[in-house]
């Protein structure tokens, strides 16, 4: 087991509501995180999964050197018209399904630099929803694998799993200063201004002194989020 593990992954609802939807994270542990999603928010899910479950991980791609790189990979596989690797591709077709223009896309971005570089590893975790994703990822570069089943890992964490979603407004963090709840054992991460309005709730004050984190409730201190180790920023692609 190593403790550099950096997944990138696609969600499938099977609810019948939403049957078709997906998601696409990042994940330092896939069981974790998969849980977490089928839980819900307040276990630290994301909110555009909240109550659409239950969701299945259909894929997961791996092999990054960094979190860094799959955080950027994550961004431009959500965000391909925003990125300019992806910018060019065909948009998404009239009867196209999400789930196969999102495989369109990551088999350009398998093919495309800086990721054509890398040694990533495509898991197909559900045949039921992919078919033969070695046949739908015609580009991909023969030193790129195609596996069933989960990677294996072991039981690793990381404080920036599920943060690039605002855990209140549920806007993007990429490229801009984000809070986290100094709780060790809590994921919870949002906007500066969306969580002092949080904890001002019901108060005329202009800055909160204490309140609760959204996420695990425990009491925060304003002056001790402020602190350089509680705000950070997650860069955009290039």
């Amino acid at each position: 087991m190593t403790d550099d593990f950096y997944g990138v992954y696609l969600l499938y609802s099977l609810n019948e509501k939403f049957r078709g939807r997906i998601y696409i994270g990042f994940t330092v542990n896939p069981s974790r995180r998969i849980s977490q999603h089928n839980k819900g928010s307040k276990y630290g899910g994301a909110k555009r999964t909240n109550n659409r479950g239950p969701w299945e991980m259909a894929m997961i791609v791996c092999g990054f050197p960094n979190e860094i790189s799959a955080l950027r990979f994550e961004w431009a596989w959500q965000n391909p018209l925003q990125s300019r690797r992806l910018n060019t591709l065909p948009k998404r077709k009239t009867r196209e399904s999400l789930l196969l223009y999102h495989i369109r896309l990551l088999d350009k971005m398998l093919s495309s630099p800086p990721w054509i570089r890398l040694p990533l590893c495509v898991h197909c975790l559900s045949t039921n929803i992919m078919g033969n994703l070695e046949e739908l990822l015609p580009c991909k570069p023969i030193h790129m694998k195609v596996l069933l089943g989960p990677p294996s890992i072991g039981s690793v964490t990381s404080k920036n799993e599920g943060m690039l979603d605002c855990g209140l407004c549920n806007g993007e963090l990429l490229g801009v200063k984000l809070v986290k709840c100094y709780n060790n054992k809590c994921t919870f991460a949002g906007h500066v201004t969306c969580l002092a309005s949080y904890m001002l709730s019901g108060s005329d004050q202009i800055l909160p002194i204490t309140g609760p984190c959204p996420s695990c409730h425990i009491t925060l201190l304003w002056g001790r989020l402020m602190k350089p180790q509680q705000l950070t920023s997650i860069p955009l692609v290039e």
